[in-house]
């Protein structure tokens, strides 16, 4: 039985018909997708990532990542950077901020893989990028009111505890 996925080979194994398909399975991807040189710098980008970070494609192409990332999150985007060129991992993940065109800060979860040359050395990095900011906020928010809850409890002057299904206490007061 053959494997259910194959390494392609575009120059070898692929006809015109197979390239066009994925490029515009790249156009079409509502995940954001970047392809980058090893040192960081957008070679391509599809509409999807566009949208997400809110610079077009020319505006993007041959700038740094480091451009529009926010400025917490470069130091560590950077060692991931240098870790995949020195080979030492072979892709990643991680939550980070880009600043989206408009300011405001556009928190994403990306995938990164490192695609090597026929002589094994860094050839292309591989971005996905995936929209998360809603949920960080639901999380920042829910974390915000439960500091507020225990807050409120604790300072009440009845006795107040919750106790979990299993028999222990999750909140008491003095």
């Amino acid at each position: 039985m053959s494997s259910p996925c194959r390494t392609v080979h575009p120059q070898a194994d692929m006809n015109p018909g197979e390239v066009g398909r994925l490029a515009r399975a790249f156009e079409h991807s509502a995940a954001g997708i970047a392809l980058q040189s090893p040192a960081g710098r957008w070679l391509e980008v599809n509409p999807a990532f566009c949208a997400l970070v809110g610079y077009s494609r020319e505006e993007l192409i041959g700038n740094s990542f480091t451009a529009i990332a926010h400025a917490d999150d470069v130091q560590r985007s950077l060692e991931q950077l240098g870790r995949l060129n020195r080979k030492e991992i072979s892709s990643f993940r991680f939550d980070k901020r880009y600043l989206h065109a408009n300011g405001r800060e556009v928190w994403v979860r990306l995938d990164v893989s490192m695609m090597l040359d026929d002589q094994d050395r860094p050839e292309l990095i591989i971005t996905q990028a995936n929209d998360i900011t809603a949920s960080r906020q639901i999380r920042e928010q829910l974390a915000e009111n439960e500091a507020r809850l225990s807050s409120i409890i604790r300072s009440m002057a009845e006795g107040v505890i919750a106790i979990e299904k299993d028999g222990s206490f999750s909140v008491a007061n003095q």
